[in-house]
């Protein structure tokens, strides 16, 4: 006879087995050590209470989280007594997330589907963790598979005996991998993915600039030009793009959106905004895009690097492919391509300079973030330039 309820295994990745309350791992408190940088707060919550306050959110409410992701993936309702196990696996603990990946399998079908599980505890975590939703939900009003962003199917809050939990469920990426630059030298860089046991796997340097590529074309593609509103922050040291080799080339996902809004705005509605006020805005948003697009930290928690001025052209590439299927003022494809190029070219590096200084002073960096930016400030404005006028006479 088929339960009525599935049963629930749980896990912590990289450890063998299932995990119980008989385990002293069980009643360890789930920051671990906790450090200024990440802002773990005082929370007293522990694995287990976070196992136990899992197994509540994904089937609270009508229908719960879980039964809205597995809609997703079977484009049909599902019924609770077709659930036979649901496994989580608490992966790893970020500066504001604890996540996990929850593995569902069902009665009579061999396919195991996987989610991703958002969970946040500290201050900073439950502060943002309602502002993410709702930003992929506002950016995937009607997500697809493909999407470049993760569909997104509840969010709520437990609460248990030493504190609350904040939780929402996404659509896992699977085989999709974080990466980061191990090479410190400029002109030598190397990307690794992580894997999930730990380990990495150094990848051509070639392949990090078709990542630049295709990230600037996705955060590109949900730039909004009338109104300015664009995915921000994001870096590259938070592995916020998960990457998968697909065919001898990687395709790339942006996991996470902490927010969604205009960095710069001008004394006019959106409404009445003309082409070279939408202009000026796309060059603020390209000038800062080329430049974070070049920062990460060594192996992910390291110094920071910029990377060889190569991911300029790479970053451009991305945005004019993404450029190119908007419409703005009844302008479209080609056109507003030729356009838009036909201004920037009024800009040199001076000007570039100026526009990324201003941007450093409304949005600050971390300190020695801001040391490396200021100290390659002048290059990468000069590098950017010269990659436009290279861009131009092709």
């Amino acid at each position: 006879m088929t339960s009525p309820h599935p049963t629930f295994s749980c896990h912590i990745s990289g450890f063998s087995g299932a995990l119980s309350s008989g385990n002293p791992l069980w009643h360890t408190p789930l920051a671990g050590t906790s450090t200024p940088e990440h802002d773990f707060s005082s929370s007293g919550v522990t694995i287990g209470d976070y196992f136990e306050s899992v197994t509540t959110f994904l089937l609270q409410g009508r229908p719960g989280p879980l039964k809205q992701g597995l809609a997703f993936h079977l484009h049909r309702e599902v019924a609770l007594e077709e659930l036979e196990n649901i496994a989580v696996f608490l992966e790893k603990h970020g500066a504001f997330y604890h996540p996990a990946r929850v593995e569902v399998k069902l009665n009579a079908n061999p396919t195991v589907l996987t989610f991703a599980l958002n969970a946040a505890i500290s201050d900073r975590g439950l502060a943002l963790i309602s502002t993410e939703y709702h930003c992929l939900e506002k950016l995937l009003p009607c997500p697809s598979l493909g999407s470049p962003l993760p569909a997104v199917f509840g969010l709520g809050k437990t609460s248990c005996q030493n504190g609350d939990i904040a939780f929402f469920l996404a659509h896992w990426f699977k085989d999709y991998q974080e990466f980061h630059i191990t090479d410190s030298q400029e002109g030598t860089e190397h990307i690794a993915l992580w894997q999930s046991d730990g380990s990495t796997v150094k990848m051509p340097r070639s392949y990090f600039f078709t990542i630049h590529d295709k990230a600037a074309e996705i955060l590109t593609s949900f730039y909004t030009p009338h109104t300015f509103e664009q995915i921000f922050p994001w870096h590259h040291a938070a592995g916020d793009f998960i990457v998968k080799e697909t065919n001898g080339s990687m395709d790339v996902k942006l996991i996470t959106v902490r927010g969604y809004g205009a960095l710069f705005d001008i004394d006019k509605p959106p409404e009445k905004r003309n082409m070279e006020d939408i202009f000026q805005g796309l060059v603020l948003f390209l000038v800062n895009l080329s430049l974070r697009m070049r920062i990460d930290r060594i192996n992910g928690t390291g110094r920071y690097h910029l990377v060889h001025s190569d991911a300029i052209k790479a970053t451009l590439t991305g945005f004019f492919r993404a450029l190119g299927h908007k419409t703005i003022n009844g302008c479209s494809h080609d056109d507003l391509q030729k356009k838009f190029c036909e201004f920037l070219v009024q800009f040199d590096s001076a000007d570039f300079k100026h526009i990324l200084t201003l941007i450093l002073n409304a949005h600050p960096h971390p300190e020695m973030e801001e040391k490396l930016i200021q100290k390659k400030l002048d290059s990468h404005a000069k590098d950017l330039y010269h990659a436009i006028c290279a861009m131009g006479k092709n």
